[in-house]
């Protein structure tokens, strides 16, 4: 298994596109230039640009809003991204993926200026934090473009990026004078090593996550800087993987907005909070129903705001057919709400048509404070349906 975003630095040394020697020096009107476009010489792209960017026009162009209009060679730094957008070609426009370099990224003032590199190099790289060199110019108030790119710097991955990586599991139990020592526990050692802050890393923690030594991993989770010693010892930099899913246990993958299935599936989410209990974590239920299984796991909770608030998956439990004496246990409230006997249950979440739409179906999910379980309940239909238990999840 290899790494699925393992940037190589030699393969991001893009040169600028090669211009044939003497296209269409001898051309005649109407003509098409070899190995072009197949415009007509009355249509060939303007002459090189001479004019190199000052540091005050790249300020600009780096502003939102700012430097329309400036075109020059110059550097940009930002993170190297594949975007679907508009693309017209011959009059028809469709969606396609376009390598673009995000400048300002997370922030209100986020910036996507599209680069000329080849799809599958700049996929190679997605995510990282580059600084490219070619023609820059600024489009419109927040966008712009970049072409004959060469990446002439990769700072790697920040922390805080949600990856798929791969390699073997290391078992450590370390002990240190004094209590420092770097953490116990399950470490990756990387099948090829990540760059980030300009160094290469080869192993991760795992953190909370137990796998035995010796296991192959493949799985998501979030990079997060992390550092132990400090007062016997030097204080020394390592990185923890966070939020781990093993997608060799088939657990759905995260990246940090979506859990999806092997097939790219986008998957639904319940979430529970204890009421009883503050500043707790809330459980999360992720309803895998391709697999018949619902992945329940913990998010949020008392933590600091840098914290990864995604905390992995505890178990999965198997969604099943209810009985005949699940569904005999079933009544109504006051207000036409379901109860598992006189038992009230927890709204958790629901979707669908709603009875705005004729014949529309909505499933809605509840929880059963009394014992876990998880009941999904189907309304409205051609059938008419009303609080029908479709599934039942036990001790969830």
């Amino acid at each position: 298994m290899k790494i699925k975003q393992t940037p190589s630095p030699a393969l991001l040394q893009i040169a600028p596109a090669q211009v044939a020697p003497n296209a269409g020096a001898a051309a005649q009107p109407g003509a098409v230039v070899p190995g072009g476009s197949g415009a007509p010489v009355g249509h060939l792209p303007p002459a090189p640009v001479s004019h190199t960017l000052t540091n005050e026009e790249l300020q600009q162009i780096q502003t939102f809003g700012g430097g329309v209009g400036l075109k020059g060679h110059g550097l940009l730094s930002g993170t190297l991204e594949v975007q679907k957008q508009h693309v017209v070609n011959f009059g028809i426009a469709t969606q396609e993926e376009v390598p673009v370099l995000l400048l300002n990224r997370g922030s209100r003032s986020e910036m996507p200026f599209t680069l000329d590199l080849p799809l599958a190099q700049a996929k190679a790289a997605r995510g990282q934090d580059v600084t490219v060199s070619g023609v820059v110019e600024k489009t419109t108030a927040g966008s712009g473009r970049v072409s004959n790119v060469h990446v002439s710097g990769v700072d790697g991955y920040r922390a805080g990026t949600w990856l798929q990586l791969s390699g073997r599991v290391e078992t450590r139990n370390v002990m240190g004078f004094g209590g420092e020592a770097p953490p116990s526990g399950s470490w990756l050692k990387l099948d090829q090593p990540i760059t980030m802050g300009g160094q290469a890393v080869t192993e991760l923690f795992l953190e909370h996550r137990e796998l035995p030594g010796g296991a192959r991993l493949q799985g998501t989770g979030r990079l997060d800087h992390r550092s132990w010693g400090g007062v016997e010892h030097p204080k020394t930099n390592y990185v923890a993987f966070t939020g781990l899913t093993d997608q060799g246990a088939g657990e759905p993958a995260f990246d940090g907005r979506t859990f999806t299935d092997a097939q790219g599936k986008t998957l639904d989410v319940l979430s529970w909070v204890n009421p009883q209990i503050a500043d707790i974590p809330s459980t999360i239920f992720v309803l895998d129903q391709g697999a018949d299984k619902v992945w329940v796991g913990a998010s949020g909770g008392f933590i600091h705001p840098d914290m990864n608030p995604f905390h992995g998956f505890r178990k999965s439990v198997a969604i099943e057919a209810p009985n005949a004496k699940d569904r005999a246990k079933i009544k109504d409230d006051a207000d036409g709400h379901p109860m598992w006997g006189d038992q009230k249950l927890d709204l958790l979440g629901g979707w669908g048509q709603g009875p705005d739409v004729a014949d529309g179906m909505a499933t809605q999910w509840y929880r059963n404070p009394a014992n876990g379980d998880l009941l999904c309940f189907s309304n409205g239909g051609i059938a008419g349906f009303h609080n029908h238990l479709d599934q039942v999840v036990r001790n969830a």
